[in-house]
């Protein structure tokens, strides 16, 4: 990024992303640090086998990470994306997770958070899809 463009500011936020209040605390930080924001990259993420593992917000840890996290952020973030574009900029979110390895999980209408359908397979296919079903 810094070859494409030498006087960018890029920082790397480290935060406990398993907390969907501590990525509401690093939005808050980003936008008082930086009111546009030009790139969003996010890349948290796990590969495990464990079953259903609870954070503190009583959510899974993989769906935290995979989908829910990623849409805290992008939500905490979106004042300072649209103030990007408002300034002329062209802001992007880039969310990396599975390439398309997986499927569309079946039943995300019916059972959004995995309550009655959790396995492996369901959370991995929800966190590689969920982010772009209508």
């Amino acid at each position: 990024m810094k070859a494409c463009r030498p006087g960018g500011q890029y920082d790397f936020m480290k935060v406990d992303a398993f907390s969907l209040r501590s990525l509401a605390a690093m939005c808050q930080n980003v936008t008082s640090a930086a009111p546009a924001l030009d790139y969003l990259v996010l890349t948290q993420g796990m590969a495990t086998r464990q079953g259903y593992t609870p954070t503190d917000s009583g959510l899974d840890q993989k769906l935290t990470l995979h989908h829910f996290g990623r849409m805290a952020c992008i939500l905490g973030l979106k004042d300072a994306l649209l103030a990007s574009k408002a300034a002329g900029g062209d802001p992007r979110v880039l969310s990396v997770l599975s390439a398309g390895v997986h499927a569309p999980f079946a039943k995300y209408k019916e059972d959004p958070i995995l309550k009655n359908n959790y396995s492996i397979k369901n959370a991995a296919d929800f966190a590689g899809f969920a982010q772009v079903m209508p």
